[in-house]
């Protein structure tokens, strides 16, 4: 156990022999501070849990099962002598959905350096084949502001998104479009 090492464990609630009670609340400081379940989470994309590296057993599929459920409750019971299967899993996902989230692609493209390359005035033109219309090339990024505007102003009259709209729209036809 991490006695003496961390002070997350000295705060767990405990009855009067110093036994680490069965609560809901220890349950989710031992899910989040544990080093040995920090890669248990929450993933954003798949709505469900998620393993993201080693964890304290041997898995037999690559998505969180019943399996890994079962093994973490053999955990928290060797470990902190807790057993609790409802307030485990209760736990388990209120704490990952909201504190312990996880996004593959998110990530990922957090992690990447852009190269100053402008790629999204020609997305449709050369990864789908589109024509250079008032959509093509400029168009598109026209809509993408239309809408961040749209969402911004979510209370404006719809003859203010309009006026919006008609604005960007006579911009791209003014524009000059290389071939």
């Amino acid at each position: 156990m991490y006695e003496n090492s961390n002070t997350w464990f000295q705060e767990l609630s405990r009855n009067e022999k110093g036994e680490i009670l069965n609560t809901m609340s220890n349950i989710a400081a031992i899910l989040l501070q544990d080093p040995n379940l920090k890669n248990i989470v929450f993933n954003e994309m798949q709505n469900s849990l998620d393993i993201i590296g080693t964890i304290p057993w041997s898995r037999s599929k690559e998505k969180w099962s019943s399996t890994d459920f079962a093994c973490l409750e053999m955990y928290l019971e060797n470990i902190y002598h807790i057993y609790s299967p409802r307030k485990c899993r209760d736990a388990l996902q209120a704490i990952l959905s909201s504190r312990k989230r996880h996004h593959p692609i998110k990530e990922y493209l957090e992690q990447q350096e852009w190269d100053g390359q402008k790629r999204l005035d020609k997305l449709l033109i050369d990864y789908l084949g589109a024509e250079q219309t008032l959509l093509c090339p400029k168009g598109l990024c026209t809509n993408v502001a239309i809408q961040k505007d749209r969402s911004k102003h979510s209370h404006a009259p719809a003859a203010d998104i309009r006026k919006i709209q008609l604005t960007c729209q006579n911009y791209v036809e003014n524009m000059h479009v290389p071939e």
